[in-house]
């Protein structure tokens, strides 16, 4: 009895070991393909879109929407029923029907802050201790510099939500990268580490901001851009 508790006990461990080591793995491993295109389109008309009812589709909020060739933004839930959510629909850009698969999006905008917002920018390049990073750089009229620092596997599209509000306030703003981003240097072993290292290139971002006409410096992160 004693010997198949303790069986019991390690082969417990052994499970638990093993599904921590995939989860783990599963954040730590970069992972940037696009999202899955398990929407479907259900119906059309002026300013709405129908989409299948799923979670994400009856969240609250705003969501891009992504389909091979276009892009558009679906807003507040109108209306719902057994199978369809019913969604504002903005800025649609592309060819979309009913039947079409589709996916939303978090990020809400696709492209650079011109193309998605008409914003003026540039794309700079951040020296860090692993190479060069790119970034977009928003003009403003404030001595004080936004540093956006997106969320884990996204990309500085995720920042141009908050974009419209910082060129607002006149805050110059810097829409940055770090390592194991597409485009960005790799890290030397291949994986995220939750802000553990990825803080250093946000430091190299702050040194650019300060070396380029900032005073003073605020840091706007979401998910894992807060712990950096």
């Amino acid at each position: 009895m004693i010997l198949a508790a303790v069986a019991l006990v390690a082969i417990t461990a052994v499970a638990s070991a093993a599904v921590s080591w995939h989860f783990s793995s599963a954040v730590l491993v970069p992972e940037h393909s696009d999202w899955a295109e398990n929407v479907t389109v259900k119906g059309l008309s002026p300013g709405r879109i129908a989409l299948s009812r799923s979670v994400s589709t009856q969240r609250p909020g705003v969501y891009g929407l992504n389909w091979q060739g276009g892009h558009a933004i679906v807003g507040e839930v109108l209306s719902g029923d057994a199978v369809t959510v019913t969604r504002r629909l903005n800025a649609e850009n592309g060819y979309l029907v009913a039947g079409m698969r589709v996916a939303l999006d978090s990020a809400v905008y696709a492209g650079d802050p011109r193309q998605s917002l008409g914003l003026t920018y540039s794309s700079v390049n951040i020296p860090g201790e692993l190479g060069s990073m790119p970034a977009w750089f928003i003009s403003g009229r404030s001595h004080t510099w936004a540093i956006v620092v997106h969320g884990i596997n996204a990309s500085p599209e995720d920042g141009l939500r908050v974009a419209p509000a910082l060129h607002r306030d006149g805050l110059p703003s810097l829409l940055i990268t770090y390592r194991e981003d597409l485009g960005a240097p790799k890290s030397p072993d291949g994986l995220h580490h939750m802000g553990l290292t990825e803080w250093r290139d946000l430091a190299a971002a702050a040194r650019y901001a300060l070396s380029h006409g900032a005073r003073r410096i605020v840091l706007v992160g979401s998910s894992m851009g807060e712990r950096s």
